[in-house]
């Protein structure tokens, strides 16, 4: 039985302070602090981290730059990499951050999204 329960903790990506480019991905400045030994400790007991996803609210605040919103490219090393879907694009800035603060084997698991 031990070991068998996992805990865990939600997120919402405004945590994320930068999310374009995705190499650029980091946690906002405020609350890195927090949030890194979080996601460390997930990291280190192999439980999921569950993430709140709202690309809507995203592409209403960006009503001017559609094409930012929906059509993202970006250079990572050689490769052209598009994304199609706002949601896409944020679940991979959420992975590349999670990597930049030592949490790259931590799975995101959607716990909410519109």
């Amino acid at each position: 039985m031990q070991g068998q329960i996992k805990v865990s903790t939600t997120i919402d990506t405004t945590l994320l302070g930068n999310s374009y480019p995705l190499k650029d991905g980091i946690f906002n400045n405020t609350i890195s602090s927090y949030i890194t030994p979080i996601v460390k400790f997930l990291a280190k007991i192999g439980a999921p981290l569950l993430a709140n996803m709202y690309p809507y609210f995203i592409h209403i605040k960006n009503k001017q730059n559609i094409d930012l919103v929906y059509n993202f490219f970006t250079k990572q090393g050689n490769n052209e990499v598009g994304y199609q879907k706002l949601f896409n694009t944020m679940l991979n800035s959420l992975y590349t951050t999670l990597g930049k603060v030592g949490a790259s084997n931590v799975k995101v698991v959607m716990s909410e999204s519109g």
